[in-house]
């Protein structure tokens, strides 16, 4: 009992007599956005149709406070565009055709929609579909979102003593969880007209 309340008292005085070393994490404001294509690739290849851009449904996803090592605007916007291209938008598109939350209705593969995170319902549906030898099924909201750029702005500076900081980093094996708002925009408004918040996991350096 003494020596646990004699190690205690060093451990504060070595706090004391020496800092803890500091880690800078940056909290920005972060935006990816781009537009919505209509239908599969296969249907708008068929019907040969061209979109200009100012009749597209437009989108941007927005993080208020994307936690991240990197200290400058432009260098988050470097370091994080292919992740955002190859894992967010992704994501974000099964978001819009599994809550089939547009009007393009288009044919798909059943078993892709099954891995995607659906109702109930809609489910034990496709799966009927499936089993009558229909694979490629009805679908609303089938579209595909092209990414044009992502923007960073710098919102706050904080410093975490180090410690702290490498056990969190060990339970996220160098990720972190920031949540986000995904809106949808119709052409010539500025306000979404349907939103979804969700969370992406993202390299925090």
């Amino acid at each position: 009992m003494i020596f646990e309340k004699v190690k205690r008292f060093f451990r504060r005085l070595k706090r004391f007599l020496i800092p803890p070393r500091l880690v800078r994490v940056y909290i920005y404001e972060f935006t990816a956005y781009g537009v919505v294509k209509p239908f599969t690739k296969t249907t708008r290849d068929l019907m040969r149709r061209v979109y200009k851009e100012n009749t597209l449904i437009h989108w941007e996803c927005v993080f208020d406070e994307f936690v991240t090592l990197v200290p400058t605007s432009e260098e988050v916007e470097r370091r994080y565009y292919d992740d955002v291209e190859k894992d967010l938008v992704p994501y974000l598109n099964t978001l819009v055709i599994s809550g089939r939350r547009l009007t393009y209705r288009d044919l798909v593969d059943g078993r892709v929609l099954l891995k995607m995170p659906l109702a109930r319902y809609f489910k034990e549906w496709v799966k009927r579909q499936i089993e009558m030898g229909r694979i490629m099924v009805p679908w609303q909201g089938v579209c595909k979102l092209e990414l044009k750029g992502v923007s960073a702005t710098l919102k706050e500076i904080v410093e975490v003593e180090e410690r702290e900081f490498r056990e969190r980093m060990r339970i996220l094996q160098g990720k972190v969880i920031d949540d986000f708002r995904f809106g949808l925009i119709r052409p010539d408004e500025t306000e979404p007209f349907d939103i979804i918040y969700d969370r992406w996991t993202h390299d925090i350096a």
